[in-house]
């Protein structure tokens, strides 16, 4: 037998976000992503090997396409939020260990874009490297927020859309 060619629940349309793809049976549409973002470094303190927080952006069920997702730092709802002085560099690591340098000013200016690969459940991690000097500083929180996320032949929701560390 012949591989089948993909179709949408609906077959008259293309394949896309509200006509995804059936599963390999042919018999019930393919399930929603639910893409979320949470720490897994969640405490660093200037000054010591212990400097760095990170998150990770996930999927609880792997997607046919690539998941695209906007992350952003939320200052304007955080109490003692950080800023880009904070951080002496900021690095988005994919799951095949591609590594992207993003500036601090970038980044608390914009955000970034990242990426779920198709078929997985394992995004990137974004890490966090605080700036050591010499200025007396309580203690700060760093709030991240996903938003926006896109995938064009699955459906994927926000699942937990932020994620907090102390810095």
């Amino acid at each position: 037998n012949p591989p089948k060619t993909p179709v949408g629940t609906d077959p008259n349309q293309p394949i896309g976000p509200n006509n995804p793809p059936v599963d390999t049976d042919g018999d019930k549409p393919a399930g929603t992503a639910a893409v979320s973002v949470a720490t897994t470094d969640d405490t660093a303190i200037e000054g010591t090997d212990n400097n760095t927080v990170a998150f990770q952006v996930k999927q609880d069920t792997a997607t046919n396409g690539v998941t695209k997702v906007h992350v952003a730092a939320d200052s304007l709802n955080v109490k003692s939020p950080v800023s880009a002085q904070d951080f002496e560099s900021i690095t988005v690591t994919s799951p095949d260990g591609q590594v992207t340098n993003v500036t601090p000013e970038e980044f608390f200016a914009k955000g970034v874009d990242v990426n779920v690969p198709a078929n997985s459940t394992e995004g990137p991690t974004i890490t966090f490297k605080v700036k050591d000097d010499t200025d007396y500083e309580k203690t700060e929180n760093l709030k991240l927020v996903i938003s926006n996320p896109e995938n064009p032949v699955s459906k994927v929701t926000l699942g937990t859309s932020e994620a907090s560390a102390v810095v």
